[in-house]
């Protein structure tokens, strides 16, 4: 394939370029052919990147500029993927600049899309939360977002609950359910011990700042009489939450004509 590809995440901090890399290494191995380019959603991200000039200058694009440069190379169409977790505003605000764009595009959706999505992702975390033990917690600390899109958190927690057990609880630091109600709700079903695992594509500012900063989740459990142990890394990691977004990949060129493609 020889279609570019156009990665599209949130944004980046110090520990997300490690995360970046390995997805980088991924999608060139699986796609040799095609080039790939990167770009961020974020404004304030992007904008805080600007201004940073140590900054990789693939990090500093928003995804209607790298569109823009892969039409001024003479390319055709390329398949925009999506690193989000959830269709929520950042994906919303991606589709619309991209149809903005003076090149076709076939859009890869973000992991938590599908049915078929939540069960693979459920299973990619299988070692975390599949060997827990039986007296202890294990809670998703997601990002949230007052999209109507917030409700694929709550599908993903049944999914798990499903596939591993009743000791699986998603929390949302922006967002229901929200710090409290999730401590709550780990009180309730009677555990005094949790496994906190950050729910993000990286673990960056808001795991150091929402879930070990002061007054964050882990003090929140701990003040609540709940031993704790972090998980200190985002799912991007994870080989398997990537191969989700390499499937996206694959089922948005799949829409290009062949043509354009070879």
């Amino acid at each position: 394939m020889k279609v570019p590809i156009v990665l599209a995440a949130f944004g980046t901090t110090s520990r997300a370029k490690d995360t970046y890399a390995l997805v980088d290494a991924r999608v060139r191995s699986r796609f040799p052919q095609a080039p790939v380019r990167w770009a961020v959603t974020s404004r304030r991200v992007k904008a805080a990147a600007s201004e940073d000039r140590s900054s990789s200058h693939s990090l500093r694009q928003s995804p209607g500029e790298v569109l823009e440069e892969l039409h001024a190379e003479g390319h055709r169409w390329a398949v925009v993927q999506s690193l989000h977790l959830v269709a929520g505003h950042e994906f919303d605000r991606l589709i619309a600049e991209i149809r903005q764009a003076p090149i076709r595009t076939s859009v890869g959706l973000p992991l938590l899309s599908s049915y078929g999505d939540h069960w693979k992702t459920a299973q990619a975390l299988r070692h975390l939360v599949g060997v827990s033990a039986v007296d202890e917690a294990v809670v998703l600390i997601g990002h949230g977002t007052d999209h109507p899109a917030w409700a694929a958190y709550l599908a993903f927690e049944a999914v798990c609950r499903q596939r591993f057990g009743p000791q699986v609880f998603v929390g949302l630091i922006e967002g229901k359910p929200g710090r409290t109600a999730t401590v709550h709700a780990v009180r309730k079903a009677g555990y005094r011990r949790a496994h906190l695992v950050p729910f993000t594509l990286v673990a960056g500012v808001h795991f150091e700042a929402d879930i070990m900063g002061v007054g964050g989740w882990a003090s929140a459990f701990t003040n609540a009489g709940i031993d704790i142990r972090v998980e200190p890394s985002g799912v991007g990691h994870n080989e398997h939450i990537i191969d989700v977004f390499l499937n996206h990949i694959a089922d948005a060129a799949d829409v290009i004509p062949d043509a354009v493609i070879w």
